[in-house]
């Protein structure tokens, strides 16, 4: 089994919150909205000579590092290593963070935990994660938190029942996610949007058996970030296993057109082909 297949199309992936439920509106979220997005098309050089180029603060400069470095990592099929212990040190050499930066840093390492099948740290992670998300007044959690909350619990019930439990059942926690994630799916902050449409995608197919939503997300990604072809990735499998070879090899040709840029080196190049030339019709 190849490491796309462990770490992208695990339940386990979707157990993350987004660092964009944490930051206000300003000068420094705008820039690094515009970084961001850069990221999500695998535009890495780009992004990282407008983070050498602008002056942003700590806890934005934060949400970057942990972006730049998981997408990086994604994108060349590598382990998050070198990621985990970046994480792991911002905990233990105990800086001063904020309650932003240590939601967001538990955030983090819950995902990164779950992706490299570290369970019994993930569920200790989850702890400090649950109790930051239960210190915060409601008014104060925004609807793109509370959506991401509320389907990681769904699927940690429904993966480890022993260890979390809670008088609402699985099923309807992941259903009161799903309603707070697709209002964010519209909003007009590309990168929250991006990042509630990027988690239903995976929902509705693994989860709720709804392909018909599930396509509709996968397109929308690939329509905003034709570059990053592990979106184009999940949405090849979407459309094959709708039935729809023809638009499943039309997709995966799109994204081996793209190859020609200057944006990829050697080794994306090898693992883009590797993942989407099997769609292709002969």
């Amino acid at each position: 089994m190849n490491r796309l297949t462990v770490k992208i199309l695990s339940a386990f992936f979707i157990m993350v919150l987004s660092p964009w439920c944490i930051y206000s509106q300003n000068s420094d979220s705008i820039q690094t909205e515009n970084i961001i997005t850069k990221i999500y098309n695998f535009d890495f050089e780009t992004a990282q000579l407008a983070i050498q180029s602008q002056s942003i603060n700590h806890t934005h400069e934060l949400v970057i590092d942990v972006a730049y470095k998981w997408w990086k990592d994604i994108s060349l099929d590598r382990s998050h290593r070198e990621l985990l212990c970046y994480l792991e040190k911002k905990i233990t050499i105990n800086e001063a963070l904020s309650e932003e930066e240590n939601l967001l840093i538990n955030a983090s390492l819950l995902k990164v935990l779950l992706s490299e099948r570290k369970y019994l740290k993930a569920w200790k992670t989850w702890k400090s994660f649950e109790k930051s998300i239960l210190q915060q007044s409601s008014q104060t959690i925004s609807p793109l938190a509370k959506g991401l909350y509320y389907c990681i619990k769904a699927e940690l019930q429904h993966q480890l029942p022993v260890f979390v439990r809670d008088t609402v059942p699985f099923y309807e926690n992941l259903q009161r996610g799903v309603i707070l994630l697709e209002k964010c799916s519209k909003n007009k902050n590309p990168v929250i949007s991006t990042e509630a449409t990027y988690y239903l995608m995976r929902i509705y197919y693994d989860f709720l058996k709804d392909k018909k939503n599930s396509g509709r997300h996968a397109e929308n990604l690939v329509q905003g970030y034709p570059d990053n072809y592990i979106y184009r990735y999940y949405y090849c499998i979407i459309l094959k296993d709708s039935g729809e070879n023809n638009k499943a090899s039309q997709t995966a040709s799109e994204g081996l057109e793209a190859l020609s840029g200057n944006k990829y080196d050697s080794t994306q190049r090898l693992y883009c082909r590797k993942i989407l030339s099997p769609f292709i019709l002969h």
